[in-house]
């Protein structure tokens, strides 16, 4: 379930639920990383989509370069994630910071 990919200099780590339908990416707010959305997946979010639930750079199981670090990097992460995923479109979705990527 939990996964890495290199992208933008750095190891990115996210959460791999699998599902039908366009791809969800989640992003976290400052302080959490990607098990704050547990509850969703919990209720039944996936199997009803394939979610990626990311830990952002500094956060989690992500690495944490030395900063300082924001929003087009953050934004750049996710994008080289989804290249090395092959994944072209997906559906994106945010809680407090990680909503200011969308």
């Amino acid at each position: 379930m939990g996964n890495h990919r290199d992208t933008n200099g750095i190891h990115l780590h996210y959460l791999d639920y699998p599902g039908d339908g366009p791809t969800l990416i989640l992003m976290h707010g400052l302080t959490a990383n990607a098990h704050s959305f547990a509850g969703l997946i919990r209720a039944g979010l996936s199997p009803q989509l394939p979610v990626l639930a990311v830990d952002l750079r500094g956060r989690g199981l992500s690495d944490c370069p030395a900063g300082p670090y924001g929003i087009p990097d953050h934004v750049n992460d996710i994008v080289g994630m989804m290249d090395a995923l092959g994944i072209e479109q997906a559906v994106v979705g945010g809680h407090s910071y990680g909503g200011l990527l969308t």
